[in-house]
């Protein structure tokens, strides 16, 4: 679960002032270390995290249309591509059982 990343920094921002006040010099150095490392910190993306499916060319069938409409209802948080890499299926197939459901 991602976090709201621009308030986190100004929190650790304003505890840097705070403790930079009360005259901590070890803390305050450890705290500016840490907003240096989040305003490094790339954002992960679905597809950093998720390797593609590689989008075998398979048939559709009645039975694999229903492996995918369960998986999307055991999963509903997935996405076509995770549905896809998960059976190694094209993610237009998924696409396809899930909203025309042909198959």
């Amino acid at each position: 679960m991602l976090g709201d990343i621009p308030k986190a920094r100004t929190l650790i921002d304003d505890a840097i002032r705070f403790i930079r006040l009360i005259g901590e010099p070890g803390a305050s150095g450890a705290t500016a270390l840490a907003i240096g490392t989040l305003k490094r910190a790339k954002a992960l993306t679905f597809r950093d995290r998720t390797p593609r499916s590689k989008g075998r060319n398979v048939k559709m069938t009645p039975a694999l249309g229903d492996e995918v409409r369960r998986l999307h209802r055991k999963h509903p948080d997935w996405t076509v591509d995770q549905i896809s890499a998960h059976l190694g299926i094209n993610n237009g197939r998924v696409h396809e059982a899930l909203h025309y459901g042909w198959w």
